[in-house]
């Protein structure tokens, strides 16, 4: 079920019109949301909120920006001698390594340097331009950095929508971008790039968001050749937005997230039905996690063989899990 699909779901099982007033879309939509917020952070859940990423290293470049859902590093591995990089914590970096190009070759180390909303730097003195993938997007674009001369900047532009606009055509040397966000919540993608189209692209702002957010690691030591790597790391879940965006869950429990949209619409109301959508919302809350459980690598499929004794997952699990 995409977003549209559980709105029209919602709206039909709470007897509304099938185009309601703003205030209750804009409502019930939170209340959707809240919901799968609320099942992702249940224990048992890490599995719909993990994901991986490979990249290879580039000669003489310590620091790399990851995927923008890219909440927490979990594993770094080193596909090219089959290894694992070991964490260290950002005091260590700065007390062993502060000249970043001092101390070259093969990585065995990896630092998490916290987030930045600049994916990529500049590789030259360059203008930098904004644009979107939706012509609505015209409110105000932010940036800060340094140029070439020595001074930090701080700069503005009103975006054009799909065309490709300026911050200042007089400054043409930004080396290193600190800050890049919007006045008001993109309706597309929301692109800075070091040209007004097709250049390389230095951050995008997602739809429904008003900066862009990247985690970076650095290697230790700086990669003195190019060395492919995979890192797992467990992502940030972005609230739906746009009618065909999807739930994270399972599609045979899509249904969980208008429960709860209902169950929370019912509470607000003092509706009566509250209580009884709460324990079906529950119910089919333990049958996701137990799903989840079934199937998890190497563990069977328990169904029809619920035992005596106590569950870490609560009770009416069997027992084991």
């Amino acid at each position: 079920m995409t977003l549209s699909d559980l709105e029209a779901d919602c709206y039909r099982r709470l007897n509304y019109a099938a185009t309601p007033a703003t205030e209750i879309t804009t409502r019930l939509r939170a209340f959707l949301n809240e919901t799968q917020s609320e099942i992702l952070s249940e224990p048992g859940m890490g599995s719909l909120h993990n994901g991986s990423f490979t990249f290879a290293s580039v000669t003489d470049t310590p620091q790399y920006s990851l995927p923008q859902a890219a909440a927490r590093v979990k594993t770094l591995y080193e596909i090219t001698n089959d290894r694992r990089l070991e964490p260290r914590s950002l005091d260590w970096y700065r007390a062993w390594y502060p000249d970043q190009a001092a101390t070259t070759g093969t990585p065995e180390y990896y630092v998490d340097l916290g987030l930045t909303s600049i994916a990529t730097q500049p590789t030259a003195a360059t203008e930098v331009f904004v644009d979107s993938t939706a012509a609505g997007d015209t409110g105000t674009a932010y940036i800060e950095g340094w140029r070439t001369s020595g001074y930090f900047n701080a700069n503005n532009v009103v975006m054009t929508g799909v065309t490709g606009v300026t911050f200042d055509s007089a400054i043409t040397d930004w080396v290193f971008l600190t800050k890049f966000f919007i006045s008001a919540a993109a309706a597309g993608s929301v692109t800075l790039q070091t040209t007004a189209a097709g250049g390389t692209v230095l951050a995008t702002i997602p739809i429904g968001q008003t900066y862009a957010r990247y985690r970076r690691i650095a290697l230790v030591p700086t990669p003195s050749a190019a060395i492919t790597y995979t890192l797992d790391f467990e992502w940030n879940p972005q609230n739906m937005s746009v009618a065909n965006d999807e739930p994270l869950l399972p599609p045979t429990f899509h249904r969980l997230l208008g429960l709860g949209a209902r169950m929370k619409e019912y509470e607000k109301k003092d509706d009566t039905r509250f209580q009884q959508t709460k324990v079906e919302y529950d119910n089919v809350l333990k049958k996701l996690k137990f799903y989840l459980y079934t199937q998890a690598a190497g563990r069977p499929n328990l169904r029809g063989r619920m035992h005596r004794g106590i569950s870490t997952l609560g009770p009416n699990y069997p027992a084991g899990i």
